[in-house]
């Protein structure tokens, strides 16, 4: 099992990904009071660390699995859940009020086409938690590559090896140095066999010149916003990068994700800072009122400390297997 797995690190990068979804649907309007709605993003997340615990649960107790399989059917439960194609619905996911309401994209969101779907920066969304899971390797650019293909898979591949690089405890200087050069076309344990598109576009991700603007000093609206000017996933990403980078010590956090969300695309690149700073500073530095009134703070939480539980120790008593079914 892999050793970058920590409560800390899931916890760390589920609720900061939850809580940037949530600041940057509001457009970084965050009200004085009331709760704090999630977005497609946050609800997409949810979703998709549903489903590796379940493919990991049917690993452990069928000796098989198929993690993208399972990843898709999670996204068929949501669009279920949220009465957008029938379908069946079982695990306690499916139970929490705030994933069957209807906002965003939804199941457009994956849709393989652009034309039909949200942006394409949705591609990018499943590849946060699914970095945290090193024993998957190329399953981010998998997923992302049944969404959209070219910069959009590349960005999501490179998004999983920078996630994995940091639960290792690696600074973002040197974990961007670390998932540019493993996610280069080529380079071993990218995962692109097979995968035809699935390693291109990387190139066009310069995550470093985005540490290194921010390094200049304080966050600059104008940057972000030239780094993500529309909501795809490579400005996303490294709009993402840039904002965490600003945040310095855990107390610009704040700043950083209001600095995210400024640049109107949808709330994508405040989703990804969210998951970053969660993951670099650790859950108890994430701010604690925006926290304490997020919808989706206890389904992620729950999800988080599950995650952590069944690499940890691989329950296999009928009670788990019915909160997280691996058929």
């Amino acid at each position: 099992m892999a050793q970058t797995l920590t409560l800390p690190a899931a916890r760390g990068l589920l609720l900061g990904l939850l809580l940037g979804d949530a600041v940057g649907s509001a457009n970084g309007r965050v009200a004085a009071a009331g709760s704090l709605p999630a977005g497609t993003g946050g609800q997409l997340a949810c979703w998709t660390m549903e489903g590796l615990i379940r493919s990991h649960v049917r690993g452990v107790q069928r000796g098989v699995t198929d993690p993208v399989a399972m990843l898709l059917s999670g996204y068929a439960r949501w669009a279920a859940v949220r009465g957008e194609r029938p379908g069946p619905v079982d695990g306690w996911l499916a139970g929490v009020p705030a994933l069957a309401q209807r906002r965003g994209a939804g199941l457009a969101a994956l849709a393989p086409s652009p034309a039909t779907g949200g942006p394409d920066a949705y591609a990018l969304i499943p590849a946060l938690p699914i970095g945290l899971c090193d024993w998957w390797p190329g399953l981010a650019r998998q997923i992302a590559a049944g969404m959209r293909s070219g910069p959009a898979v590349g960005a999501a591949g490179l998004a999983a090896e920078l996630v994995g690089a940091l639960a290792r405890g690696e600074a973002l200087d040197a974990a961007v140095r670390t998932a540019s050069l493993a996610a280069a076309p080529g380079q071993a344990g990218s995962g692109q066999a097979g995968l035809g598109q699935a390693g291109s576009g990387t190139a066009d991700v310069d995550l470093a010149r985005a540490v290194a603007l921010a390094r200049t000093g304080n966050g600059e609206p104008d940057i972000i916003r030239g780094l993500a000017p529309r909501p795809s996933a490579v400005n996303a990403l490294t709009g993402g990068v840039y904002a965490a980078a600003t945040a310095g010590e855990p107390g610009g956090i704040r700043a950083a994700l209001l600095l995210a969300a400024s640049t109107q695309d949808g709330g994508h690149t405040a989703t990804v800072t969210g998951a970053l700073l969660g993951l670099m500073h650790g859950p108890d530095r994430l701010p604690l009122d925006w926290l304490g009134r997020l919808e989706l703070v206890w389904p992620g939480d729950t999800l988080a400390r599950d995650l952590v539980r069944q690499a940890d120790e691989r329950p296999a008593d009928g009670p788990w297997w019915e909160r997280y079914p691996g058929a």
